[in-house]
């Protein structure tokens, strides 16, 4: 019976999203459909409404390979358009490529984050319906230990990725309430944690319990390990992440944590590199800038050929090679970063 609500339940969101997109191709009013509905379906349609523009085989990529992986706003200052004086045409060509380069990358971020909203809600939706039908729930909450509050008050979202790995996420109502007023991007302020899989459990009773107590809006995955076979796993797969709003409350977050006995006494079984800022043995705080150092280590490990420009692989593996003027801003942009993270080191105290 179980199999059969998830069967049913999971991915009823998106369906509806992908429905009302074709109705409203299909002509219908788009004003009609999206009243009343809730704002992450309303943002949904509304991104599944853009196309992003088609390039022809002649045309070059909408994004430049030098530029694969670059976030919006590195992309925006790397993408520099030059000035052709006596050819304004192809001045304007070369602007009007920027910014639809620009705007494709955009519009690919915020489709992320709006599927990852949508299939957070469909989870925390089908709980809710096993909940009240009597059926036992993807994994069981915690035993109610504090005062409740926006802080300690969690819903649990289950599902699977597109890998098949299964995953379970937490979200405190405090966290969902600054998602739905823009004040809380899921994967700009995180920490992951290398957590033995046997101890995950253990770990998702520790943060629930020093977000409760702090006041910390806080949403929180982790993988299923019972579900999750070692098949399905590649020995890099993120077992443990939490979301914050800012770097404060991260940062207050883990004082609190690194001080409490019974995670002191959990062992991780691997380290992996997140391109963040290492904080323990177990954890490690990346913020916004993880994708974008990832981006830039990879030009940064180029290789100067004899006429001056370097070499390196993109992040799809194509052999790019760029000026040795480009290259330099990217150098520039990347000691800037490392300058950052060491401040952020000093900070945290580590």
């Amino acid at each position: 019976m179980i199999n059969k609500l998830e069967n049913k339940e999971k991915g009823a969101g998106q369906s509806k999203v992908e429905e009302y997109i074709s109705r409203i191709k299909g002509g219908e009013s788009k004003e009609g459909i999206l009243d009343g509905l809730p704002e992450s379906f309303r943002s949904a349609i509304e991104a599944g409404l853009v196309t992003p523009p088609e390039e022809s085989p002649q045309e070059m990529p909408i994004v430049p390979p030098q530029y694969e992986g670059l976030p919006t706003d590195l992309l925006e200052e790397f993408m520099v358009v030059k000035e052709y004086i006596g050819d304004p045409e192809k001045t304007q060509r070369e602007k009007e490529r920027k910014r639809r380069a620009v705007e494709y990358v955009r519009e690919k971020e915020r489709k992320q984050s709006e599927q990852e909203e949508i299939s957070i809600n469909e989870g925390e939706r089908i709980e809710e319906v096993r909940e009240s039908m009597g059926l036992p729930l993807s994994v069981e909450p915690v035993p109610e230990t504090v005062a409740a509050t926006t802080y300690s008050e969690f819903k649990l979202s289950s599902g699977e990725t597109d890998e098949g790995a299964f995953w379970h996420q937490y979200r405190n109502e405090a966290a969902k309430e600054l998602k739905e007023s823009g004040k809380f991007e899921w994967g700009k302020e995180r920490i992951y944690f290398d957590v033995g899989v046997a101890d995950m459990i253990k770990l998702r009773n520790i943060v629930i319990r020093i977000a409760s107590e702090n006041n910390i809006p806080i949403a929180f995955k982790f993988m299923d390990a019972v579900k999750t076979t070692p098949a399905q796993r590649d020995g890099k797969e993120t077992r443990f992440v939490a979301n914050f709003a800012s770097e404060d409350d991260a940062k207050i977050f883990f004082d609190n944590l690194k001080q409490n006995l019974e995670y002191q006494s959990l062992l991780p079984d691997r380290n992996i590199d997140y391109k963040g800022i290492r904080l323990d043995k177990m954890a490690e705080y990346a913020s916004g800038y993880r994708e974008a150092r990832g981006a830039l280590e990879r030009i940064m490990s180029g290789v100067q050929n004899n006429d001056g420009t370097y070499s390196y692989q993109s992040e799809s593996g194509r052999s790019i090679t760029i000026p040795e003027d480009q290259y330099n801003s990217f150098k520039n942009s990347y000691n800037e970063m490392q300058a950052k993270i060491n401040k952020t080191k000093q900070e945290w105290g580590v």
